[in-house]
């Protein structure tokens, strides 16, 4: 049997020493991905649901329902894919669509030129509609 020089024991135990020493350098690295066991986290932003089908909501406020001075609560109903607009005297239904942001655009198909527009913010449960604040039923 052919034994190995002392020389060539202490390279190899030199090797294992700074293959040892370099395992615990990448440990002690947050950067280095070798070792890590922390999960991932994630920085992307919250994804809010803006999903307003089955939602009524009620002005904040009374505007005036119709010819003279009696005043009242305007209303909102949303389905799937319409809302019912209830203000003065007069009941609309637009079919509307919501953006990632909230930002809502209702429009009629009888009329291209009557656009709605809206902004729905549920952690508060208001919309703004038309330039009315409206609260969530």
């Amino acid at each position: 049997m052919k034994t190995s020089s002392p020389s060539v024991t202490i390279l190899a135990g030199i090797a294992v020493t700074l293959a040892t020493c370099a395992t615990l350098i990448l440990a002690d690295d947050p950067k280095s991905p070798a070792t890590s066991t922390a999960p991932a986290t994630s920085t992307a932003p919250a994804v809010v649901d803006f999903h307003l089908a089955g939602l009524s909501f009620v002005s904040k406020e009374k505007h005036e329902v119709g010819r003279g001075p009696a005043t009242g609560n305007w209303h909102l109903k949303f389905t799937e894919n319409k809302v019912s607009w209830r203000y003065s005297d007069v009941v609309e239904s637009l079919s509307y669509t919501v953006a990632d942001d909230g930002k809502i655009t209702a429009g009629s198909a009888m009329r291209d030129d009557r656009k709605v527009r809206g902004q729905f913010f549920p952690a508060k449960k208001e919309l703004l509609w038309d330039g009315v604040t409206y609260t969530q039923e």
